[in-house]
C-alpha cells in the first residue's frame, strides 16, 4: 500500500511510511528557513527607535519579529518532548506507558502543523503556506485544489534554494513539483489515491 497523486498525466508514487518522511522533512526545511530568516539583525537607532524606514525595511523588521515567534513557540514544543522521558523503571510507569510516553517524545507531522496552522498569514507573506497543504493531507483519499498546489510550488521554490539539501531529497521534490506545477498549469486538482 502507499500513496499516489496523479494530476493531467503527472504523478508521483510512494510508501505510506515515505510519504510522511517527505512531508517531515519538508516541515524541517520550511522551520530551518524560519530560523534563518530569525538569525537577522534588527535596525533599531541607539534609543530603540526605528528611524525613517522605508515599506519595504517596515516589512523585513515584521518578518524578522514574527520569524522569532515561531522559533519560540516550535523550542517551547521541542523542550516539552525532552520532558517526556519516564522510563519503565520509574515508579507508576509501566511498559505501555512508557511506549506512549516515547512516541508523545518524539518530534511528529503535527507538532510541525500546530506552529505553522497558527502563523498561515506569516506562512502567505514568506511563501512557505504550502507546507501547511502538503502537512494537512495524510491519507490516500481526497485531493490538493490548484491553490494548494499554487502553494506547494511556492514553497517548494523558496526550500530546493536552501544549501543543506541532500541530492536524493532534491530528486524527489523536483518530482512532487511537476506534479503540483501540472495542477496549476493546467487548473486541475491532484487526485490523491
Amino acid at each position: 500500500m502507499g500513496i499516489d497523486l496523479i494530476c493531467g498525466g503527472e504523478d508521483f508514487s510512494t510508501s505510506y511510511s515515505s510519504w510522511n518522511r517527505f512531508r517531515m522533512k519538508f516541515a524541517e526545511l520550511c522551520m530551518k528557513y524560519i530560523e534563518d530568516l530569525s538569525k537577522n539583525e534588527i535596525n533599531i537607532s541607539p534609543d530603540g527607535i526605528v528611524y525613517a524606514m522605508s515599506d519595504r525595511e517596515i516589512v523585513r523588521e515584521q518578518v524578522i519579529l514574527e520569524a522569532r515567534k515561531i522559533v519560540q513557540e516550535w523550542n517551547d514544543i521541542v523542550e516539552h518532548k525532552k520532558i517526556l522521558s519516564l522510563e519503565p523503571d520509574e515508579e507508576g510507569v509501566d511498559d505501555f506507558q512508557a511506549i506512549v510516553n516515547k512516541r508523545n517524545k518524539e518530534l511528529n507531522i503535527n507538532d510541525y502543523l500546530k506552529v505553522f496552522s497558527e502563523h498561515v498569514d506569516y506562512l502567505i507573506n514568506i511563501k512557505l503556506k504550502g507546507v501547511v497543504s502538503l502537512l494537512n493531507k495524510s491519507d490516500c483519499e481526497g485531493a490538493y485544489s490548484v491553490g494548494d498546489s499554487y502553494d506547494i510550488v511556492l514553497m517548494i521554490n523558496i526550500i530546493s534554494k536552501m544549501s543543506d539539501i541532500e541530492p536524493i531529497f532534491m530528486e524527489i521534490i523536483n518530482c512532487l513539483k511537476k506534479v503540483f506545477q501540472t495542477s496549476v498549469s493546467k487548473k486541475k486538482v491532484v487526485i490523491i489515491t
